[in-house]
């Protein structure tokens, strides 16, 4: 996916361009994807009403003609660590599964490291669940899901290093308030001035010593002010993804709208520190990080260095699908409606921070 070559604007600060349906990736974030899914209200089963599926092929809706979609069904994902960063946390029957089981209704954010040996499930139909309201099931009505899927690379030493999956949940992640209210950041990965984030997986690229990377989310309402600060390396790719209806900002001079994105100069001096205004109310995502400088072949959902290694990712996912039919006998896993939020990695089972099971 690439920007349109056509309207580029820029200034001092960077280049403002047209965003297709699938963002441009920056630097090792190869694929970055924003979706927004109406969905239906729940059956009993935590699935939406069959007649809502005719003519819709799940699993392999990424058109998103319905208004909602239910992503792949199982699938692997080798070489690369995938983070799927919720911005309304509404999904009360998505799973994801890392490495062995799936999460539930689990958290703000999940990071995979994941190799040629991690299958893993996509985000299933995130229907809203029935409620019991006296002796009587009551469905709730249909909720609005945003959700970021990033991509972000590897280097070649740690293609193949033992999978990791963390929870990012929205209790642990920082959350600052700027401008009295009007701008609020949530830190998902890399410092911001002086709020840490919970640590990425350790084999990941964000763990590397001067990757410098960061991905944050600012949320403006209209007038809202902040100045983002300059990377800390002066070859740091920096990319400002301006979304959200009727979204419109000014990135010093230049503004910036609905469905644009910023390419910012690279350089570490104060002079590229990004003064940010909301003329409406606007979401920006930010993605940096210095280029891992390794080759880069994709095909499908596998990542590697060579096409000789992409071959024989294809043949080991041939021959066993990665173990997928040895713990999972259905391609659409759901827990209880009463499950509470969790999270599982292998056999270990992980709450929310001061959660206990059924909370």
């Amino acid at each position: 996916m690439a920007l349109r070559p056509t309207r580029l604007l820029r200034n001092k600060l960077g280049t403002v361009a047209p965003l297709e349906a699938k963002w441009k990736g920056v630097g090792p974030f190869l694929y970055v994807n924003h979706h927004v899914d109406h969905y239906p209200a729940g059956t009993e089963t935590l699935g939406p009403d069959p007649k809502l599926l005719k003519g819709h092929n799940p699993g392999w809706d990424f058109e998103n003609d319905f208004g909602w979609r239910t992503y792949m069904a199982t699938g692997p994902v080798p070489g690369f660590p995938a983070l799927v960063v919720h911005v309304e946390w509404r999904l009360t029957s998505g799973t994801r599964i890392a490495a062995s089981k799936p999460c539930r209704s689990c958290a703000k954010a999940s990071w995979t490291t994941a190799t040629a040996l991690v299958p893993v499930h996509g985000m299933g139909t995130a229907t809203s669940k029935p409620e019991r309201v006296g002796d009587v099931s009551v469905l709730r009505k249909p909720k609005a899901d945003s959700r970021y899927q990033l991509w972000l690379n590897l280097p070649k030493k740690n293609k193949f290093a033992p999978p990791e999956f963390r929870m990012l949940w929205a209790e642990e992640i920082p959350k600052i308030e700027k401008d009295n209210g009007r701008v609020r950041i949530s830190v998902m990965a890399g410092e911001y001035e002086g709020h840490v984030p919970p640590s990425a997986p350790k084999n990941s690229w964000a763990n590397e010593p001067g990757s410098d990377l960061a991905i944050w989310l600012f949320d403006l309402k209209a007038g809202g002010k902040v100045t983002i600060p300059p990377p800390k390396g002066a070859d740091t790719l920096r990319t400002l993804y301006v979304h959200g209806k009727g979204a419109r900002v000014r990135l010093g001079d230049q503004e910036v709208k609905e469905n644009e994105a910023f390419e910012a100069s690279p350089g570490n001096s104060a002079e590229h520190a990004i003064p940010v205004t909301a003329e409406t109310d606007s979401t920006i995502l930010l993605l940096q990080a210095r280029d891992i400088g390794e080759p880069v072949v994709v095909k499908g959902p596998f990542v590697m260095n060579t096409e000789d290694e992409i071959k024989q990712a294809y043949a080991d996912y041939k021959k066993s699908h990665f173990g997928w039919e040895e713990k999972w006998d259905t391609s659409a896993p759901v827990y209880p409606k009463d499950a509470g939020r969790f999270a599982y990695f292998g056999d270990k089972k992980v709450y929310p921070p001061g959660k206990t099971p059924q909370q």
